[in-house]
């Protein structure tokens, strides 16, 4: 289309569980103006307290469609904690969202955000959805959960969802920086699943 890639935009959404935002949409040539034509015929709804994310019609809300839309609302925002482990296989979706935002950002309201500069490593996207990556997510869970059952189900599950827990060591060790107590512990406890703790 001359006046923007309104297909394009509307892929975009598709992939992203049926939302976006309008930086994305100025990406595709669309502006303001246009995005407000698209609200007053249906074509598209505001969410709710999301002032720059809206839902295509048609598209059916759930869990992880406000998941995309919390991380839309904010530039370089990612889901991390629990809701990051819900996308990563680890654990249910929680009733409650857990957001990392760049430092400096504004929360977003009844959402429990964390600001921290996360290394582009620390990062993906998963089911659309950006999330802190599933080494990070780890042990940012691990740090979350300090009884040793809870711990245990939390390596049982990584490892239930595929995930390398001999290589979980060796990624969790480049983030020891981060919390080091917390990530030499679970860098031992995926080492000991792997049948290698007496190589320490």
């Amino acid at each position: 289309m001359a006046d923007g890639d309104l297909h394009g935009l509307l892929e975009l959404a598709s992939q992203q569980h049926g939302v976006l935002n309008v930086d994305q949409a100025a990406r595709h040539g669309i502006g303001r103006r246009r995005l407000q034509r698209a609200v007053d015929r249906g074509w598209l709804t505001p969410m709710d307290g999301l002032t720059s994310v809206y839902s295509v019609a048609g598209s059916r809300p759930s869990w992880r469609q406000q998941a995309a839309a919390l991380t839309l609302a904010r530039p370089g925002a990612a889901l991390s904690h629990g809701a990051a482990g819900a996308l990563h296989g680890l654990q249910d979706e929680p009733p409650t969202y857990e957001l990392n935002l760049a430092r400096g950002t504004a929360p977003l309201p009844g959402v429990r955000c964390r600001w921290r500069q996360l290394a582009p490593e620390d990062r993906t996207i998963r089911d659309g959805i950006a999330c802190t990556g599933v080494e990070r997510t780890i042990l940012d869970l691990w740090r979350a959960r300090t009884s040793i059952t809870e711990r245990d189900e939390l390596l049982a599950a990584a490892s239930a969802a595929g995930i390398d827990l001999d290589g979980l060591h060796a990624a969790v060790t480049r983030l020891g920086s981060y919390r080091a107590t917390a990530a030499r512990s679970l860098a031992f406890a995926a080492r000991c699943c792997c049948g290698r703790c007496g190589s320490w």
